[in-house]
């Protein structure tokens, strides 16, 4: 009797496990560009085309993706998309020197930021090709910031096999390779038809500020901000790729 309910509950998860795989590989809806603006449209199964989920039809539908503050250089995102794995990211500082410290809590962010753009609750396939970031930064002694600084950077992100992806951000300073992490950060998307990651494949990125003093400010001595709030403001600030925050205490 036994034997029998075990059989046919292998059955049943069979079936379970193959309806799954049938929605993933054809799921109902897709999105499509049309006018620089994503639509929702019914995916037709037996299309041979992939359907795109709503973060992916964004990366390409127009020239700057899902890119803010938006490049001011040379900007090509490539048309491909590839699947990778969470769990394999590796952060390579290439140049050392004083700002080790600095470089390695950019990279340490930078893997914050991807994990953070799972929903929450979701654990992504733990499958796709290996990223490896590598951080060049040309004067790795300078850690002091000042409005003179150089913030350029490039990024460039190329297939390295099949197994591989390879993102390498070269700048002047660690404030510019910090700018290049934050950029790179969102060319990573979650795909909720696949429960996968996607990342751009083939990017070409030459970017600097265009204002030295980047900055917002917070009055504290009028308004009430809560330490989580003032947290959320800075981390906001940085992965915009501000320069500044100035925070009033007094009431002159």
């Amino acid at each position: 009797m036994w034997r029998d309910k075990l059989f046919f509950n292998i059955i049943y998860l069979f079936i379970i496990l193959q309806c799954v795989s049938a929605a993933e590989d054809h799921p109902a809806w897709q999105w499509q560009c049309e006018d620089s603006k994503c639509v929702k449209t019914k995916h037709d199964p037996r299309s041979s085309d992939t359907a795109l989920s709503l973060e992916a039809c964004k990366m390409f539908c127009n020239e700057y993706g899902l890119l803010w503050p938006r490049p001011t250089g040379n900007t090509d995102l490539g048309r491909f998309l590839s699947k990778i794995n969470i769990n394999n990211i590796e952060i390579q500082i290439l140049k050392r020197g004083r700002s080790n410290d600095l470089m390695s809590a950019a990279g340490q962010r930078f893997k914050k930021l991807v994990s953070q753009s799972v929903p929450n609750g979701l654990t992504p396939k733990a499958t796709g090709k290996a990223v490896y970031v590598y951080l060049v930064n040309a004067n790795p002694d300078v850690t002091d910031f000042s409005l003179d600084f150089d913030e350029s950077y490039g990024l460039r992100v190329s297939p390295e096999s099949n197994e591989r992806i390879n993102a390498t951000i070269f700048g002047n300073t660690f404030f510019g390779v910090r700018h290049g992490l934050e950029t790179l950060s969102q060319l990573i998307v979650y795909d909720d038809f696949r429960n996968h990651l996607l990342m751009a494949r083939d990017v070409i990125i030459d970017d600097n500020p265009v204002y030295p003093y980047r900055g917002i400010l917070l009055d504290t001595a009028r308004n009430y901000f809560s330490v989580d709030s003032i947290k959320a403001t800075i981390a906001y600030v940085s992965h915009k790729n501000r320069g500044q925050i100035d925070i009033y205490q007094d009431w002159w």
